[in-house]
């Protein structure tokens, strides 16, 4: 086999490889070697720099930084940073990105929270009200149509209307006379 049918052979199958060392370097053919066990010392030094990791991050800022939870606070750290550090254009431009990122995800937020409420009260408005049986007379085989009215009057359904209607459409018969005009007799 020559150089040039084992490069072909690699470019046909489409594993060319970049470095032809690498396949070499492949943890699968190279003997391996036992790691060395992690001493007591070593451990002890990990939680030293742990603590030296803390103590650096707070000796590194003067101001104690937190997350900001509304535009506010981000306008006063965005202010604070600049006095801090020297104010630049691309500095400027940034915070002003960061701003307006800000305020668009407060918008989605405000948004999505509206349009969960919305959902929430259709659910509540379309949840299966409890059906409330049909009380009949015991001497009847089937219920009438003023005893399923009543039904749904107790269960909500339903507003009791047959008072308004009756004193609505009925005329009085004290007042079943239309006045037209009249005169005060003296």
């Amino acid at each position: 086999m020559t150089m040039q049918n084992i490069r072909s052979g690699w470019k046909w199958t489409g594993l060319w490889p970049v470095s032809m060392a690498k396949p070499l370097i492949s943890s699968l053919l190279l003997p391996t070697t036992p790691k060395p066990s992690a001493s007591s010392d070593q451990v002890s030094k990990g939680q030293s720099r742990g603590k030296e990791a803390e103590g650096w991050a707070s000796a590194s800022s003067a101001v104690a930084w937190s997350t900001p939870r509304k535009m506010k606070d981000l306008a006063g750290q965005l202010k604070l940073f600049t006095e801090l550090d020297n104010d630049a254009s691309t500095q400027r431009l940034l915070f002003m990105k960061v701003k307006k990122g800000f305020s668009k995800q407060a918008y989605n937020l405000a948004t999505t929270q509206h349009k969960l409420e919305l959902l929430q009260a259709q659910v509540t408005n379309t949840a299966a009200r409890k059906r409330r049986a049909v009380q009949i007379d015991p001497n009847t085989k089937f219920a009438n149509i003023k005893d399923i009215q009543k039904a749904q009057i107790k269960a909500g359904k339903k507003e009791d209307i047959t008072d308004k209607s009756s004193e609505a459409n009925l005329p009085s018969k004290a007042k079943s006379y239309i006045v037209v005009a009249s005169r005060r007799s003296q």
